[in-house]
Parts: C-alpha cells; sequence; structure tokens
C-alpha cells in the first residue's frame, strides 16, 4: 500500500506540474511591442522587442497597426490603442519556441483582412523536423474600421522536435491590403478537469484504506 501511495503521489504532483505550463509560448503575439504612435508602421526588419522575424517583398513587410483598427488581443499600451499586424502580399512573419517532442500543442490566433480591400488570404506553417501543419485562411467578411470582423482560428500539432516554428504568409494577390493578426499564442493541451478528479479520488481511496490497516 505504501508503494501504491507513493505512485499515485507522483501522478498527482506530475499532472499538478502540467496544468501549471499553459503560459503561452509565443512572445509578443499580441503584438504591442514597440508601441507605435500614427495609423501604422511598415516593417521590413526587425526592432528590439518584436519578437518575430520579418521577411518582405519589393520594400512591403508588415505593417504593425496602431490607429488604423483596433486590435482583438485585449492589451493595450499606455495610448489605449490594441495594436496588430497587417502582413503585406509575398511577405512572412516567423517566430521559432521550444516545444517538447510528442507533446500536443494548440495554436490560437484571430484573423481579418485590412478594410481596404475586400478580402485577404493568409498561409498559416507549423514545421519542425517535418511539416505539423498547414493551412491557408481567406477573411472576406465584410467589414470597416469601426469592426473589423476578427475570426478566432484553433487547431493543434504534435511537436516532434525540440524546437518548432510558426510562420504566417500573405499571399501575393493581397497587395499592400494584407492578412490581418493578433492575439497569438501556442500552449500546452491542459488536461481533461476528470483526470484531476480522478486521481484526487484514488488518492483518497488509498489513504483510507491504509488507516483501516
Amino acid at each position: 500500500m505504501k508503494n501504491i501511495c507513493r505512485v499515485l503521489a507522483v501522478c498527482v504532483c506530475a499532472i499538478g506540474f502540467t496544468s501549471t505550463s499553459y503560459a503561452n509560448l509565443i512572445m509578443n503575439g499580441d503584438f504591442e511591442t514597440p508601441d507605435i504612435s500614427g495609423r501604422f508602421l511598415t516593417l521590413t526588419s526587425e526592432p528590439l522587442g518584436f519578437g518575430w522575424t520579418i521577411e518582405g517583398s519589393g520594400g512591403f513587410g508588415v505593417d504593425i497597426v496602431n490607429t488604423e483598427w483596433q486590435g482583438i488581443s485585449g492589451t493595450s499600451n499606455s495610448d489605449g490603442i490594441d495594436q496588430s499586424v497587417d502582413i503585406d502580399f509575398a511577405s512572412t512573419l516567423t517566430q521559432s519556441f521550444s516545444t517538447t517532442p510528442g507533446e500536443t500543442y494548440f495554436l490560437e490566433f484571430a484573423y481579418s483582412h485590412n478594410f481596404n480591400r475586400g478580402a485577404s488570404t493568409g498561409n498559416v506553417d507549423i514545421t519542425g523536423v517535418g511539416n505539423l501543419f498547414s493551412t491557408t485562411l481567406t477573411h472576406d467578411i465584410q467589414n470597416s474600421q469601426q469592426d473589423m470582423q476578427w475570426i478566432f482560428f484553433r487547431d493543434s500539432f504534435i511537436a516532434d522536435g525540440t524546437s518548432t516554428t510558426l510562420t504566417f504568409t500573405g499571399e501575393f494577390d493581397n497587395n499592400v491590403f494584407g492578412f490581418a493578426v493578433d492575439d497569438v499564442s501556442v500552449s500546452t493541451v491542459p488536461l481533461p478537469a476528470g483526470i484531476y478528479l480522478f486521481f484526487s479520488s484514488i488518492m483518497l481511496l488509498a489513504f483510507k484504506v491504509r488507516g483501516r490497516k
């Protein structure tokens, strides 16, 4: 019985440890750094603290959007603006993060299109040792500067290495009115709540049996 209790205690502790590891693995997924002024700022290289790698085409790249429209992450800078990004045509936004091989992760973000155009398309890819995830998303819901009609995307992938890379790419046909993205996160998949109740019940039963003896 003593050995059973020890094993169960280790299992419960391990689950408890895992449940605290759901922090966002993405740096600056709300795009509040750097805090810019004006409508937007076009970047063809990465400013300090940005956390993402940018590759542009023909002088275009990624716009940090400030007052042009309101983001959806729920965080804002001192000016009260929730920033986001607008990925121009043939431009990429990339970030790598540490992962555990065989572990499942959630990818979540919000997307829209520059309201100056009727629609825009973006490609989303996750790579590790191999290709882990790939999808193409088009946002064509009528939106406006006051209401961007953000769509929330969520899917999962299984890591196959210790480093994984997330890449957003603006389709060439978007031109300068790009694919808008905000509130990007990658986190481990939480265990079902019933797992904690199950192990707690077993622990309680084990201690009761031990007490009777």
